[in-house]
């Protein structure tokens, strides 16, 4: 019987270098972004309560579903951001799946969705498009990553969400997704739940190899010294946040940061 792994983040996370990895054990199918055409209209949606719960699973199924159950490896793996959003339903669907949690330093995440990926993501118009069809103003918005980053209701609303600057909604995504799988999550049995850094996942190799031990793969791959140079590079520069930029993400994203151990004045950069 195969066995689903489904890896989970914010995105910018190591999703990809994450699937390279696993890529090189025996007995994986191991995927990036499966069917993100599909599954990040789908999380989307279904964040945003515009599709109900028969609909997802029915999409589940047949994506999904039918992708692990035809799968001839031990493991069949998907690395992918866009499951974030529909965590719940996916545990649901999988109660003996297992679940990796990679969170990234939200400034890291932050500083590359907004300098790396500005056009794909949350930019001005693809945010408004989606919220006028929200309103049924607009035809619903074609298959591209850029339409469909979930809307998020800051402080009760869309529309304050929509008011932010994409600066902005990007770090609001970055405290929401996390609480978002934190939440999708929270009734799948500990023992088949990794939540780690991805700082610490890098940086010492005990952390490797106690996730290499959940995962119980049949063969052991020291894949260390693989997760030293950053994969899925577009644009080999570390931005540094501005110090306008830094007390904006303070004041949205501080207490999400405190959780997870980060040391808000102490920012670091990303040797390419």
């Amino acid at each position: 019987m195969t066995t689903p792994i489904f890896i989970l983040s914010s995105g910018r996370s190591g999703s990809q270098m994450m699937e390279k990895l696993f890529s090189s054990f025996q007995n994986t199918e191991v995927h990036h972004e499966y069917l993100c055409n599909i599954i990040q209209p789908l999380g989307t949606k279904y964040y945003m309560n515009l599709v109900d719960g028969t609909y997802v699973n029915d999409v589940i199924d047949s994506t999904y579903g039918a992708a692990i159950d035809i799968s001839t490896k031990d493991f069949w793996i998907d690395s992918s951001n866009k499951l974030s959003w529909i965590a719940y339903p996916i545990s649901m669907k999988f109660p003996n799946a297992k679940f990796i949690h990679i969170v990234r330093d939200g400034r890291r995440v932050v500083s590359s969705y907004f300098n790396k990926l500005s056009r794909e993501c949350y930019d001005d118009f693809s945010s408004e498009y989606l919220y006028k069809f929200l309103k049924n103003e607009v035809l619903k918005p074609p298959p591209e990553k850029k339409f469909w980053w979930p809307l998020i209701k800051y402080k009760g609303s869309y529309k304050n969400f929509i008011n932010l600057n994409q600066f902005q909604k990007i770090c609001v995504h970055w405290s929401e997704v996390n609480k978002n799988i934190e939440e999708g999550l929270k009734n799948v049995s500990s023992k088949n739940i990794y939540t780690v850094r991805l700082e610490d996942l890098v940086q010492k190799k005990e952390i490797y190899n106690d996730l290499i031990s959940f995962l119980e793969f049949n063969d052991y791959n020291d894949g260390f010294n693989f997760l030293q140079k950053p994969h899925n590079v577009n644009y080999p520069k570390s931005f540094e946040l501005s110090e306008d930029e830094l007390k904006q993400f303070n004041i949205l994203c501080g207490d999400k940061m405190k959780k997870y151990g980060y040391d808000v004045q102490s920012d670091y950069k990303v040797d390419y």
